[in-house]
């Protein structure tokens, strides 16, 4: 039985808030979305900002938390 929870963005008035699986929320103002002229490339945006660091190395800390046993 798969107990996953399912990840759902919610649309505000203004952004839209996007859940992450660590627990951030990624939130994009929506007249960047709504604009025809404008587009969004995630992937260059993410890897320009240095946010990709920030989450990966949360995520290898969390994952070793996981793993490792804790002694008293």
């Amino acid at each position: 039985e798969d107990n996953q929870a399912t990840i759902h963005a919610v649309k505000t008035e203004a952004h839209l808030h996007i859940p992450m699986a660590s627990g951030n929320v990624i939130k994009i103002p929506l007249a960047a979305i709504q604009e025809p002229s404008h587009s969004i490339n995630m992937t260059k945006e993410v890897n320009s900002s240095g946010m990709w660091k920030h989450i990966s190395s949360r995520d290898s800390k969390n994952s070793l938390d996981k793993e490792m046993p804790k002694t008293v």
